[in-house]
Formats: structure tokens, sequence, C-alpha cells
């Protein structure tokens, strides 16, 4: 049987520390378990495979998001395409 795969996305610093806290417990219950996903430090530090690193798209405000419209666009779309791919058992 396959390892599970769990997909996590974090956009900025503080679900970034909620997802990495989430895998880390998960890795107790079921300790083969992997995760791919968008973040930043601690989710890379809990061991998730991160396909994209969140930090340059973590903006608080309506102006702050415009300006990185692109930027998130292409995040989401990539995310998409991974999972896609990579067919998580759990989103």
């Amino acid at each position: 049987m396959k390892s599970p795969l769990i997909m996590l996305s974090a956009g900025e610093a503080s679900g970034d520390q909620h997802a990495a806290s989430l895998f880390l417990e998960l890795k107790k219950l079921i300790p083969d378990v992997r995760a791919i996903g968008m973040g930043g430090a601690k989710m890379r530090e809990a061991g998730v495979d991160l396909r994209y690193d969140s930090t340059s798209i973590a903006v608080i405000g309506t102006v702050e998001v415009i300006k990185h419209y692109g930027e998130i666009k292409r995040a989401l779309e990539l995310m998409k395409a991974i999972a896609a791919e990579e067919k998580p058992d759990l989103l």
C-alpha cells in the first residue's frame, strides 16, 4: 500500500504555522504520511515537500493583492496542475 499523500496550502505566516503543526501531528498518527503543497519555512521545516514558496504572495490588503494578482494566479494554476498530476488523497 502506498503512503497517503496530502496537499496543504498556506498563503501567509499563520497558515504556514498551522499547516506545519497539522502535518507534524498527522505524522504522529500516520508515520508514513507525505505532504506536498504551497507554504513557507515552517511547512518546509515540518517536512512538507513545498512545490511553491508562498512568502512572496503573503500580502494583506486589496491594493497589495491587486499588485500581486499575476503571481497569485500563477501560484493557483500551478497548484491546480500539481493536484491533478499527483492526485493527493486529501486536499
